[in-house]
């Protein structure tokens, strides 16, 4: 009984951490533990455009600021993880948009992220089509990046994370050369 009651306390908190920061007050959310010791977070109301569909509706011109908040929003669920040991999923798909803000869908939640460095990298090979777009976000990225603390940048390990981690395309090794020389700029 003490496991399901801590169990269910640990839920609690991880919903007040979500929705703190990047959960919308009015969302219903579902939590179920999986058999691998993780849990799995689902978004269930509203129903809700994921960024990749409102990049592909919104004119070039209009889409530096989905990015820019798409780069907040991915920080914010590393700070989650370093704040309160939830991972989320940092793929596109695990991202919509709600009245104007990113949030998170939910997706399988874990006690550490998958490789940091594959997924912010993923999200740059994602974008590599569109070369404002890629560059807006690599910007916005350094920009989000540059606020980390020491500590946060130690703890997350990024530099090793970004240099580990292979690309396919020209314009995601660029954003990776910016990625790091953000991370080893001062803070």
């Amino acid at each position: 009984m003490g496991n399901a009651v801590n169990q269910v306390k640990q839920a609690l908190e991880i919903e007040g951490a979500l929705a703190a920061a990047l959960v919308d007050g009015d969302s219903g959310m579902m939590l179920a533990s999986a058999g691998d010791h993780a849990a799995r977070l689902w978004h269930i109301v509203p129903r809700l455009d994921g960024v990749r569909e409102h990049l592909a509706l919104r004119p070039p011109q209009a889409r530096p600021r989905l990015l820019a908040a798409l780069a907040s929003a991915v920080i914010a669920a590393l700070r989650l993880w370093l704040r309160h040991g939830v991972a989320l999923e940092l793929d596109l798909g695990s991202f919509a948009v709600e009245a104007g803000r990113i949030v998170h869908l939910g997706d399988r939640l874990c006690s550490r992220p998958r490789d940091i460095g594959v997924a912010l990298l993923g999200l740059c090979e994602r974008l590599s089509g569109d070369v404002a777009g890629l560059a807006a976000f690599t910007a916005a990225l350094e920009q989000e990046l540059s606020e980390l603390t020491i500590e946060e940048r130690a703890r997350l390990e990024l530099q090793a994370a970004l240099v580990r981690a292979e690309t396919r395309y020209q314009e995601a090794h660029a954003a990776r050369n910016r990625l790091l020389a953000a991370l080893r700029a001062p803070t």
